[in-house]
C-alpha cells in the first residue's frame, strides 16, 4: 500500500512553571473524549487530540530541565515542537535549553505564549527576548508563529491547534500502514501487576495484538494495548501511541520497535560491575560509588545523565523499589543507595541499618544532585587545595521575578563574575555555587573591589540570609 497522510506528532517543551503541563491538560480535557463509558485516563506519555475532525498526536515530554535526555529524544521523534513561554516571566534558562534541543533536532517550532490572563503579561516582551535566542517570530524578523494562549481560560488554544493542523498539512506528513513495523519507545517502566510496560509510538506499519516485536535488547509478544483513555486497542496505526504489555524486559526509552530481530543495541543502562575493578578504580582516583533506583527508565536516565560521570561510579541501577539485593550490593562496594521517586520498604530499611548502608530518598531531582555533589566534594577534599580570592558579607536579599539578588559588601579581595563560592553561615559552608552576575547599582560589572557594595546573583536558588558570608575561591588538585 502507498503512503497515506498521517497526523502530526507534537512535543511540548518549555521552562518549568510556564504552564506546559497545564496547557496539555487543558487540551486533553477539552479535545480528547473517552469512547467507552468508564474509560480510565492512563499516564502513557502520549495521546491524540482532535480539532475539527483532524487528529494531532502529543508527546508529553517532561518539562524539568534535568530531564534533558528524555526531552532530546522526544524532540527527535516529533514533527513540530510547541515551545511554551510564560507571558509574565519571559525566556528563562530551561527555555534556552529547550531551544537548543529544538535546533539540534532541526524540528519546526511554534511558540505558545502562555499565561496571557495574568496581570503583567507581555507577548511583545517574550517575542523580543526570543530574538536573542535566534527564534524570530512573525513581526520580529521571522516566520515563526507565536500564539497567545491561556491554559487557564482556554484563550487561543483553538488557534494553536489550528496552526498545528495547518503546519502538519504543509509538511505533507505520510506513512505506510502496510509497511514493515517501525516504532519508538517513548516511556517505559516495570508495573508491579502488569510487568514490563512501554508506550510505543508507531511511525510506519501497524501494531497488532499478539504481534511478535523486538525493541533494543528485549523482545516480546503483545498481550494488551491501551490508549490514553484506558480503552483497549486491537491495533495502532502510524502516529498513534499505545501502552503495550508483553515485553520480556523493560525496553529502553528511545529503542526502535520492529517486527523483526536485529543485532542487539548496546544498552545505555548501567549494570553491576566487577567489584575488584571498581575498587581498583576508586583507589586510583576517588569516586563516589552509587546504587541508583528510580521509578521508570526515563527518570533513571534523567538522574544518571545529570550526575558528574568523572566523579562517580554507578555500581548498580534499576527500576522499582529498593530491595535487599540493592542493599547488599551497596554494602559490598561501600556505595550509597539513591532512591528517586520509589519506595523503601520497612524491612529493607532495617536490613540497611544492620549492614550500615546509607539510603537517601528523593522526590526532587535538584536536591538529589546537590547532595551527591556535596558528598563528592567531601570525598575529594584531601586531594584539593583551595585559595581564597575574596569575601563579601550579605547585607540584604532581594527577590525579583523569582530570582534572588544578594546585596553585599566586599570585605577583602576582588569579587568577580564566574568565581566559585562557598556560602558560609557561622563559619560553616551551607552551599557551594558560582557567581553568575554582579551589579553596582543598576550597572552590570565584571568585578567589585574591597569596600564597595554590589548585587550578587548566584547559579543556584539558595536559602541565604543576611549575615551570611560569600567566600570566592579557586581550587587546584594537589
Amino acid at each position: 500500500m502507498a503512503k497515506q497522510p498521517r497526523s502530526p506528532i507534537i512535543a511540548v517543551l518549555g521552562h518549568v512553571d510556564h504552564g506546559k503541563t497545564s496547557l496539555l491538560d487543558y487540551i486533553r480535557q477539552t479535545k480528547v473524549q473517552a469512547k467507552e463509558a468508564g474509560g480510565i485516563t492512563q499516564n502513557i506519555g502520549a495521546y491524540q487530540a482532535e480539532h475539527e475532525g483532524k487528529l494531532i498526536t502529543f508527546i508529553d515530554t517532561p518539562g524539568h530541565a534535568a530531564f534533558k535526555e528524555m526531552r532530546s529524544r522526544g524532540a527527535a521523534v516529533t514533527d513540530i515542537v510547541v515551545l511554551v513561554v510564560a507571558a509574565d516571566d519571559g525566556v528563562k534558562p530551561q527555555t534556552i535549553e529547550s531551544i537548543q534541543h529544538i535546533k539540534q533536532a532541526k524540528v519546526p517550532v511554534v511558540v505558545a505564549i502562555n499565561k496571557m490572563d495574568v496581570q503583567g503579561a507581555s507577548a511583545e516582551m517574550v517575542k523580543a527576548q526570543l530574538t536573542e535566542q535566534e527564534i524570530f517570530t512573525v513581526g520580529y524578523g521571522g516566520d515563526v508563529e507565536a500564539i497567545e494562549v491561556s491554559a487557564k481560560t482556554g484563550q487561543g488554544v483553538d488557534k494553536l491547534l489550528e496552526t498545528l493542523v495547518t503546519f502538519g498539512e504543509v509538511l505533507e506528513l505520510s506513512a505506510d500502514p502496510q509497511a514493515s513495523l517501525k516504532g519508538v519507545v517513548i516511556e517505559s517502566e516495570k508495573d508491579k501487576f502488569l510487568g514490563p510496560v512501554a508506550t510505543v509510538l508507531v511511525q510506519e506499519g501497524t501494531l497488532h495484538l499478539k504481534d511478535k516485536i523486538w525493541a533494543g535488547n528485549t523482545d516480546g509478544q503483545i498481550r494488551t494495548m491501551l490508549d490514553a483513555n484506558g480503552n483497549r486497542l486491537k491495533k495502532a496505526s502510524p502516529a498513534q501511541p499505545a501502552l503495550v504489555t508483553g515485553f520480556s524486559d523493560v525496553p529502553d526509552i528511545g529503542s526502535l520497535v520492529l517486527d523483526h530481530e536485529v543485532e542487539a543495541e548496546v544498552s545505555p543502562k548501567q549494570s553491576e560491575v566487577n567489584l575488584s575493578s571498581l575498587l581498583a578504580a576508586i583507589e586510583d582516583e576517588p569516586k563516589l560509588p552509587l546504587v541508583i533506583k528510580a521509578s521508570s527508565i526515563g527518570t533513571l536516565e534523567a538522574v544518571t545523565s545529570n550526575l558528574p560521570a568523572e566523579n562517580i561510579t554507578i555500581v548498580g541501577s534499576g527500576v522499582g523499589d529498593v530491595n535487599e539485593s540493592d542493599v547488599m550490593l551497596a554494602q559490598t562496594s561501600g556505595a550509597m543507595v539513591v532512591a528517586f521517586q520509589v519506595g523503601i520498604p520497612g524491612a529493607i530499611k532495617k536490613v540497611a541499618q544492620n549492614e550500615a548502608v546509607e539510603i537517601k530518598s528523593y522526590r526532587i531531582i535538584y536536591k538529589l544532585l546537590e547532595d551527591v555533589q556535596e558528598k563528592i566534594l567531601r570525598l575529594l577534599e584531601p586531594t584539593i587545595a583551595e585559595t581564597k580570592l575574596a569575601t563579601a558579607e550579605v547585607l540584604q536579599i532581594f527577590e525579583i521575578r523569582g530570582e534572588k539578588i544578594y546585596g553585599c559588601q566586599v570585605k577583602d579581595g576582588v569579587l568577580r563574575r564566574g568565581q566559585n563560592i562557598h556560602l558560609k553561615r557561622q563559619d560553616k559552608v551551607v552551599a557551594d555555587t558560582t557567581i553568575t552576575s554582579l551589579k553596582e547599582g543598576k550597572t552590570d560589572v565584571d568585578s567589585v573591589e574591597v569596600g564597595k557594595e554590589c548585587g550578587v546573583m548566584l547559579a543556584k536558588l539558595l536559602d541565604g540570609q543576611a549575615g551570611d558570608i560569600i567566600e570566592a575561591y579557586t581550587a587546584e588538585d594537589k
